[in-house]
């Protein structure tokens, strides 16, 4: 009976220093405001580096879907729903672009027919999707 009780104290004395560590580092963001405000300037540079993200590697094509950041999308849901529908592997799915109303995938050249025959109708973040392969514009938005 006495062990039982000897067990907890030691758990809640390793989560002791795992609750300190955030204190601690929660209290350096505050003392300097200058990293936040080059967070805030870092996602502005993003797009310019994702639109290039996509239709660059051999053997992918880029295809289009009507779900993008407003629709809070990830590229896990994007690599999850493709895999999951088409049952094929998720690395046929490489490079992601979200951009704010659309994103960019890139898949294998050799399944993107079947994924478009597959995928049209399906819902990803309650958005019905509309797939087709990206054109030049789309790329260059």
């Amino acid at each position: 009976g006495q062990k039982a009780p000897g067990a907890k104290p030691p758990a809640a004395r390793s989560a002791t220093p795992k609750i300190a560590a955030p204190r601690q580092q929660a209290a350096a963001p505050e003392s300097s405001a200058e990293p936040s405000e080059e967070r805030m300037a870092a996602p502005r540079a993003k797009p310019e580096r994702a639109v290039n993200r996509t239709g660059r590697e051999p053997g992918m094509v880029a295809i289009f879907l009507n779900v993008g950041r407003k629709d809070l999308v990830t590229p896990a849901d994007i690599v999850g729903k493709i895999a999951g529908v088409t049952r094929l592997p998720a690395n046929v799915v490489g490079a992601i672009d979200i951009h704010q109303r659309h994103s960019l995938a890139d898949v294998a050249e050799s399944e993107a027919d079947f994924i478009l025959k597959k995928m049209p109708g399906i819902r990803l973040k309650g958005v019905a999707l509309e797939v087709a392969r990206a054109t030049e514009a789309q790329r260059a938005e």
